[in-house]
């Protein structure tokens, strides 16, 4: 990636009323959250794995629930680097 080029990243987070919150964090992050093209409750497992192919990272936020575990297991399978936050009222940190 050449100095200046954004991130593009899965948000992967159980809490959906957070999810604004960690997307537009990861915009000031100098990150382009791929997957809110998906949303609209889209879990058509062959659509996710396109977009996910061409993230760079999926970023975790807060605890996963068994849907989020089943992108962890697909970021597995494609390889992708899985960065780990914590997210709450005192904002967002590195896990």
């Amino acid at each position: 990636m050449g100095e200046g080029s954004m991130r593009v990243i899965w948000i992967a987070i159980a809490e959906k009323e957070l999810k604004p919150k960690a997307c537009c964090w990861s915009i000031e992050q100098g990150a382009i959250p791929a997957n809110a093209a998906l949303e609209h409750n889209c879990r058509r497992h062959d659509l996710l794995e396109k977009v996910m192919e061409v993230c760079d990272e999926v970023w975790l936020f807060g605890q996963p629930d068994r849907l989020v575990e089943e992108e962890l297991k697909l970021a597995e399978k494609l390889g992708k680097p899985v960065r780990r936050f914590a997210i709450g009222e005192g904002g967002i940190r590195l896990r």
